[in-house]
Protein backbone atom coordinates (compact mmCIF):
# COMPACT_ATOMS: atom_id res chain seq x y z
CA UNK A 1 0.00 0.00 0.00
CA UNK A 2 1.41 3.33 -1.03
CA UNK A 3 0.22 6.86 -0.55
CA UNK A 4 -1.24 8.37 -3.70
CA UNK A 5 -1.87 12.12 -4.03
CA UNK A 6 -3.90 13.79 -6.75
CA UNK A 7 -5.66 17.06 -7.39
CA UNK A 8 -9.16 17.35 -8.71
CA UNK A 9 -10.25 20.93 -9.23
CA UNK A 10 -10.23 22.57 -5.84
CA UNK A 11 -9.46 19.33 -3.98
CA UNK A 12 -6.19 17.73 -3.02
CA UNK A 13 -6.87 14.05 -2.37
CA UNK A 14 -4.67 11.56 -0.58
CA UNK A 15 -5.49 7.85 -0.90
CA UNK A 16 -4.04 5.05 1.15
CA UNK A 17 -5.83 1.75 0.77
CA UNK A 18 -9.42 2.77 1.78
CA UNK A 19 -8.37 5.87 3.75
CA UNK A 20 -9.23 9.14 2.04
CA UNK A 21 -7.98 12.56 3.10
CA UNK A 22 -9.46 15.49 1.20
CA UNK A 23 -8.25 19.05 1.58
CA UNK A 24 -9.28 22.39 0.16
CA UNK A 25 -7.78 25.85 0.62
CA UNK A 26 -9.56 29.20 0.35
CA UNK A 27 -10.99 32.28 2.02
CA UNK A 28 -13.74 32.23 4.63
CA UNK A 29 -15.24 35.58 5.59
CA UNK A 30 -17.40 34.19 8.41
CA UNK A 31 -16.09 33.51 11.88
CA UNK A 32 -15.96 29.81 12.75
CA UNK A 33 -18.39 30.13 15.67
CA UNK A 34 -21.11 31.11 13.18
CA UNK A 35 -20.86 27.90 11.18
CA UNK A 36 -22.58 25.29 13.34
CA UNK A 37 -25.84 27.19 12.88
CA UNK A 38 -25.63 26.55 9.12
CA UNK A 39 -25.91 22.79 9.74
CA UNK A 40 -28.74 22.67 12.30
CA UNK A 41 -30.77 20.58 9.84
CA UNK A 42 -28.08 17.87 10.10
CA UNK A 43 -27.65 17.97 13.88
CA UNK A 44 -28.56 14.28 14.26
CA UNK A 45 -25.57 13.16 12.18
CA UNK A 46 -23.16 16.12 12.24
CA UNK A 47 -21.66 17.03 15.62
CA UNK A 48 -19.60 20.15 16.21
CA UNK A 49 -17.07 20.93 18.91
CA UNK A 50 -16.59 24.42 20.30
CA UNK A 51 -14.21 26.57 18.26
CA UNK A 52 -10.65 26.17 19.51
CA UNK A 53 -8.88 29.53 19.47
CA UNK A 54 -5.12 29.72 19.12
CA UNK A 55 -2.75 32.58 18.50
CA UNK A 56 -3.43 33.76 14.95
CA UNK A 57 -5.87 31.01 13.98
CA UNK A 58 -9.02 29.18 15.01
CA UNK A 59 -10.02 25.53 14.59
CA UNK A 60 -13.47 24.07 14.15
CA UNK A 61 -13.77 20.31 14.41
CA UNK A 62 -16.88 18.40 13.47
CA UNK A 63 -17.77 14.75 13.07
CA UNK A 64 -20.19 13.34 10.53
CA UNK A 65 -21.52 10.04 11.84
CA UNK A 66 -22.81 8.06 8.88
CA UNK A 67 -20.45 7.36 7.24
CA UNK A 68 -17.81 8.44 9.75
CA UNK A 69 -16.01 11.55 8.52
CA UNK A 70 -13.66 13.65 10.63
CA UNK A 71 -13.99 17.27 9.43
CA UNK A 72 -11.75 20.21 10.41
CA UNK A 73 -11.74 23.86 9.38
CA UNK A 74 -8.79 26.11 10.19
CA UNK A 75 -9.11 29.87 9.71
CA UNK A 76 -6.42 32.49 10.27
CA UNK A 77 -7.08 36.13 11.12
CA UNK A 78 -7.04 37.23 7.46
CA UNK A 79 -9.73 34.70 6.55
CA UNK A 80 -7.39 32.29 4.76
CA UNK A 81 -8.80 28.89 5.60
CA UNK A 82 -8.57 25.21 4.92
CA UNK A 83 -10.94 22.29 5.20
CA UNK A 84 -9.65 18.75 5.68
CA UNK A 85 -11.61 15.51 6.01
CA UNK A 86 -10.50 12.02 7.01
CA UNK A 87 -12.77 9.16 6.00
CA UNK A 88 -13.22 5.91 4.12
CA UNK A 89 -15.78 7.49 1.78
CA UNK A 90 -14.34 9.92 -0.77
CA UNK A 91 -17.69 10.73 -2.39
CA UNK A 92 -19.42 11.62 0.89
CA UNK A 93 -16.39 13.68 1.97
CA UNK A 94 -16.64 15.67 -1.27
CA UNK A 95 -20.37 16.12 -0.75
CA UNK A 96 -19.88 17.42 2.80
CA UNK A 97 -17.08 19.79 1.78
CA UNK A 98 -19.15 21.06 -1.17
CA UNK A 99 -22.13 21.62 1.14
CA UNK A 100 -19.92 23.48 3.62
CA UNK A 101 -18.47 25.64 0.83
CA UNK A 102 -21.95 26.48 -0.44
CA UNK A 103 -23.51 27.20 2.97
CA UNK A 104 -20.59 29.15 4.44
CA UNK A 105 -19.54 31.25 1.47
CA UNK A 106 -16.06 29.66 1.53
CA UNK A 107 -14.18 30.75 -1.61
CA UNK A 108 -11.87 27.97 -2.81
CA UNK A 109 -8.51 28.73 -4.35
CA UNK A 110 -5.77 26.62 -5.85
CA UNK A 111 -3.93 24.67 -3.13
CA UNK A 112 -0.35 25.83 -2.63
CA UNK A 113 2.67 23.63 -1.87
CA UNK A 114 2.75 24.68 1.80
CA UNK A 115 -0.81 23.44 2.30
CA UNK A 116 -0.01 20.13 0.61
CA UNK A 117 3.17 19.68 2.65
CA UNK A 118 1.39 20.50 5.92
CA UNK A 119 -1.21 17.80 5.36
CA UNK A 120 1.38 15.27 4.30
CA UNK A 121 3.83 15.87 7.13
CA UNK A 122 1.69 16.89 10.12
CA UNK A 123 -1.39 14.78 9.52
CA UNK A 124 -1.23 12.06 6.96
CA UNK A 125 1.59 9.89 8.28
CA UNK A 126 0.02 9.79 11.74
CA UNK A 127 -3.34 9.10 10.15
CA UNK A 128 -1.84 6.32 8.05
CA UNK A 129 -0.62 4.57 11.21
CA UNK A 130 -4.00 5.03 12.89
CA UNK A 131 -5.69 3.60 9.80
CA UNK A 132 -3.34 0.60 9.75
CA UNK A 133 -4.15 -0.08 13.42
CA UNK A 134 -7.88 0.08 12.63
CA UNK A 135 -7.38 -2.25 9.67
CA UNK A 136 -5.43 -4.71 11.83
CA UNK A 137 -8.13 -4.71 14.51
CA UNK A 138 -10.80 -5.14 11.84
CA UNK A 139 -9.09 -8.23 10.45
CA UNK A 140 -8.18 -9.68 13.87
CA UNK A 141 -11.68 -9.26 15.30
CA UNK A 142 -13.59 -9.75 12.02
CA UNK A 143 -15.36 -6.40 12.42
CA UNK A 144 -16.31 -3.99 9.65
CA UNK A 145 -13.45 -1.52 9.15
CA UNK A 146 -15.84 1.45 8.96
CA UNK A 147 -17.16 0.72 12.47
CA UNK A 148 -13.68 0.53 13.99
CA UNK A 149 -12.43 3.55 12.05
CA UNK A 150 -15.53 5.49 13.11
CA UNK A 151 -15.16 4.56 16.79
CA UNK A 152 -11.47 5.51 16.86
CA UNK A 153 -11.98 8.82 15.05
CA UNK A 154 -15.09 9.69 17.08
CA UNK A 155 -13.37 8.93 20.41
CA UNK A 156 -10.51 11.21 19.36
CA UNK A 157 -12.99 13.95 18.36
CA UNK A 158 -14.78 13.74 21.71
CA UNK A 159 -11.56 13.72 23.69
CA UNK A 160 -9.48 16.25 21.74
CA UNK A 161 -12.13 18.78 20.75
CA UNK A 162 -15.12 18.33 23.03
CA UNK A 163 -12.84 17.76 26.04
CA UNK A 164 -14.70 14.66 27.26
CA UNK A 165 -12.41 12.51 29.44
CA UNK A 166 -10.85 9.67 27.45
CA UNK A 167 -12.59 6.74 29.20
CA UNK A 168 -15.97 8.41 28.61
CA UNK A 169 -15.05 9.32 25.00
CA UNK A 170 -14.01 5.76 24.29
CA UNK A 171 -17.19 4.33 25.85
CA UNK A 172 -19.46 6.71 23.96
CA UNK A 173 -17.66 6.01 20.66
CA UNK A 174 -17.87 2.24 21.14
CA UNK A 175 -21.59 2.53 21.87
CA UNK A 176 -22.19 4.85 18.90
CA UNK A 177 -20.58 2.37 16.50
CA UNK A 178 -21.96 -0.83 18.05
CA UNK A 179 -18.70 -2.02 19.58
CA UNK A 180 -19.75 -2.16 23.26
CA UNK A 181 -18.57 -5.72 23.74
CA UNK A 182 -14.99 -4.63 22.95
CA UNK A 183 -14.74 -2.21 25.88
Amino acid sequence: MGIERSTDGKFVIWRYDRLRVLGILGILERQLDELEELFKDKSQIFEFAPVKKELGRDFLAAFYLDPPIDFTVVRNLSGESSIVTYSLDEDKSREIIDSFVERSGFIPRKPDPDFVETIETEFFYLERITYENCLGASVAENIDLERIFGAVRYANFLYSYRKIPFPDSRKKAHEKFGLEKYL
